[in-house]
């Protein structure tokens, strides 16, 4: 038996009559439930019955013909109120926090299967893992190309698949979503991508932070948001650092472009939040992202050189061709805090850092108006 969910809100009636194109016997009503009352009819062998809603709020139970299942039960369903025919079959669904992502970028997919599903089983073209049998899986995918994905779901009576062909784009351009990425380079595009304007009714989030050692430095070549005086419609909020609690750099709309954007956290992150309402969309932007390294060399003649990466405590800094005093070498955590200095950097300098978490540092060797900037990674 069927259970079909059915809520007329303040109407007195509403139609749910049935087809039979593909030849399948009618489904046979068995009542209601819920203190509904309500009227059906057959018209004969050749006419499909209709039942007729005459109190709002309550539910239609039916006998599947031929034993069918409730998903063959749904395909019969037609007429003005053929979306009341979903609301008890067991359906199979997903979505993603982002279905274009950068090559190394993981994807979260949260399972949207109707009526009570118990056990999960998903297939990742071009992910890792490539097969899942967790509700809600954490996917990897490393190369460019478009992927499919598969859900099959069951409850222990129903089963049911969703194959979404094409659904994950895996490309060196950067599409605004959800994401943490490490890198030095790129097309950074608005949620509709290359060609197309973003979506109503977007939320995004997304960090980009170096993969040099150096800070991100993003140029926008074109921006169209849709404008308005505050820009509290749709606006794109650019933040100097990995979080949006980092330092607001400053909140565009219109065509009131960002321009050159470049990180003077530690972190050497910038991260932006995109928001769109629900009306109006706009062409959006193209950025070309990259890094400055501070220098590679604090002149033409000095190099810098940090050894072991990663490194379990102790922390070698080579300058090479150090002439004179002067040079200093700042190390700071993540959040930009000082946790070691040099005042006068030697061409070979140890640094003990056995005693500090695990996680990312950042060594800045300055002289004068010149700094390199380079990362130290400390593990177990």
């Amino acid at each position: 038996m069927a259970v079909f969910g059915v809520n007329t809100g303040n109407n007195n009636s509403s139609v749910i009559s049935w087809d039979n194109t593909n030849n399948v016997e009618y489904p046979s009503f068995s009542g209601t439930q819920g203190g509904g009352d309500g009227i059906w009819s057959a018209h004969g062998v050749s006419a499909a019955p209709t039942f007729i809603l005459s109190s709002p709020s309550h539910e239609i139970l039916m006998d599947a013909p031929g034993g069918a299942s409730a998903n063959e039960v749904k395909n019969l369903c037609t007429g003005a109120e053929q979306h009341l025919c979903d609301g008890g079959v067991f359906t199979a669904g997903f979505t993603v926090n982002s279905q274009n992502v950068f090559p190394g970028s993981s994807v979260t997919f949260t399972d949207m299967t109707s009526q009570g599903p118990t056990t999960w089983s998903w297939t990742f073209d071009g992910g890792t893992p490539q097969t899942s049998n967790d509700q809600n899986p954490v996917v990897t995918y490393n190369t460019v190309g478009t992927y499919d994905v598969t859900l099959t779901a069951s409850n222990g009576t129903d089963t049911d698949s969703e194959t979404k062909t094409g659904y994950i784009i895996v490309s060196t351009d950067i599409i605004m979503g959800n994401m943490e990425i490490e890198t030095c380079s790129g097309t950074f595009y608005d949620p509709g991508g290359q060609s197309a304007d973003y979506d109503d009714n977007l939320d995004y989030t997304l960090t980009l932070t170096p993969d040099n050692g150096g800070m991100m430095q993003v140029v926008f070549t074109s921006f169209n948001v849709e404008d308005e005086t505050n820009c509290n419609y749709d606006y794109l909020s650019i933040y100097d650092g990995p979080s949006t609690s980092s330092t607001l750099i400053g909140k565009y709309c219109g065509t009131d472009s960002p321009g050159t954007v470049t990180s003077t956290d530690a972190s050497g992150a910038l991260t932006f939040f995109f928001h769109s309402d629900v009306y109006v969309t706009e062409a959006g932007w193209v950025a070309t992202v990259g890094c400055t390294v501070g220098l590679d060399d604090i002149n033409s003649e000095n190099n810098v050189t940090i050894y072991p990466v990663p490194s379990t405590g102790l922390v070698n800094i080579i300058i090479d061709n150090i002439k004179d005093q002067g040079t200093k070498i700042v190390v700071q955590n993540i959040l930009g805090e000082m946790i070691y200095s040099i005042e006068n950097a030697e061409t070979e300098n140890t640094i003990d850092m056995s005693e500090m978490n695990t996680g990312t540092y950042f060594a800045r060797i300055i002289r004068g108006d010149n700094i390199i900037t380079k990362k130290i990674v400390l593990v177990d």
